[in-house]
């Protein structure tokens, strides 16, 4: 059974500090370059590969836990009023599944 929430959260916060330095970077960074599509297609799938891949590291020392996923969902919704507009909603849904996958392959590599 999963331990108690506020020991999850514990577990998880240096890995959503990154989640929520990556999702406010990334699109700082596209905003410098001046370039539209960069910035319009190329950062939520930068998003989506680096949430993967901190879901992999986190998967790989705390195993799989759905509490990741759902919180690094809820990062991105103020973000994406900030930087994006509703038309992102889709990645309220793509973020968690990919955080999710990532954690399942990093749980399969904790198991070796």
């Amino acid at each position: 059974m999963k331990s108690n929430l506020p020991e999850r959260l514990k577990r998880a916060l240096p890995f959503l500090i990154i989640t929520i330095g990556v999702y406010t970077a990334l699109p700082f960074a596209a905003i410098a370059t001046g370039s539209g599509t960069v910035y319009v297609i190329g950062v939520p799938l930068l998003d989506c590969c680096i949430v993967s891949a901190i879901g992999f590291f986190y998967g790989k020392s705390n195993g799989r836990d759905p509490l990741m996923p759902l919180c690094s969902a809820l990062l991105f919704l103020p973000i994406m009023f900030i930087f994006y507009n509703f038309s992102a909603w889709i990645y309220l849904i793509l973020l968690p599944i990919f955080c999710y996958f990532g954690q399942c392959m990093g749980n399969l590599y904790r198991k070796r």
